[in-house]
């Protein structure tokens, strides 16, 4: 069986936000669980959590050699979840790993397609995984930048998926809901912009301009607030510091003192 700590030696996660390296280890957890108990299939988890990461396969393909229930083997190499796809297409580098690789297919490719059409949502800035040291790619990915409700849902079926429940027609609903409120958004602000443009369209030339001069001084108000904020940020962090390097300075003026009078007595 594979082990635990060889899971997490597998894809060797660095994070700089608690969150996101809670969110792995659930993940670990729960494969871990799924090659004790000698599943040879799939791992049936959160599907869009795991492409979140990168640990995902696009055609995902039964291995050959799979581990049974019964059977009592020890290491890493002896169980294989699957074998899928090239393994620079899934961010998983499976030759520099050697026989202790495993691939983690998704199940369902609609999950999958959907969640890379958000991809372009996410910012590639403080969370990674990396594959099996310097050679593997690294993926990054910003979990703030999604739907909120689509991840809430996204949590509520990973905490369930461990009892066996099938909680793919519900994510799939969760998707479906996600994109909905984009377009509307999306329609929204269409309609404002285009409001906007044909009340300018009838305005009088003066008052175009008067409306123009408006927002433009609007945008000029804004900028010197922000500005504004930024410098009174500045000058209370400067008058921290130097109250701090005051009261330092004080301290071991007081130590000095007492030790002279020590010296001295």
């Amino acid at each position: 069986r594979m082990q635990l700590k060889a899971l997490v030696a597998k894809f060797k996660p660095t994070f700089t936000e608690k969150a996101d390296k809670d969110l792995f280890m659930a993940i670990v957890k729960r494969v871990a669980k799924f090659v004790q108990e000698g599943e040879d299939r799939f791992v049936r988890l959160n599907d869009s959590t795991l492409d979140q990461y990168g640990l995902h396969a696009p055609e995902p393909v039964v291995a050959d050699e799979t581990p049974s229930a019964s059977d009592g083997g020890g290491g890493g190499g002896d169980a294989s979840l699957a074998s899928a796809g090239p393994a620079s297409s899934a961010g998983l580098g499976t030759e520099s790993c050697g026989s202790s690789s495993h691939d983690i297919p998704v199940v369902d490719e609609t999950l999958m397609r959907r969640l890379a059409e958000q991809s372009d949502k996410l910012d590639t800035g403080y969370s990674a995984i990396e594959n099996c040291g310097s050679q593997a790619p690294r993926r990054s990915y910003n979990l703030r930048n999604f739907d909120p409700r689509l991840v809430e849902s996204l949590e509520a079926a990973r905490q369930r998926v461990g009892e066996g429940e099938s909680v793919e027609p519900e994510l799939k609903e969760a998707f479906a809901q996600s994109l909905r409120r984009s377009e509307s958004m999306r329609s929204e602000e269409t309609e404002s912009r285009r409001d906007s443009g044909e009340a300018m369209n009838q305005m009088s030339p003066d008052d175009r301009l008067r409306r123009l001069a408006e927002e433009k001084e609007n945008r000029l108000k804004s900028a010197e607030q922000q500005e504004a904020y930024q410098q009174q940020e500045e000058a209370a962090r400067a008058a921290r510091e130097r109250q701090l390097r005051e009261r330092l300075a004080a301290e071991e003026a007081a130590r000095k003192e007492r030790q002279g009078g020590e010296v001295g007595g």
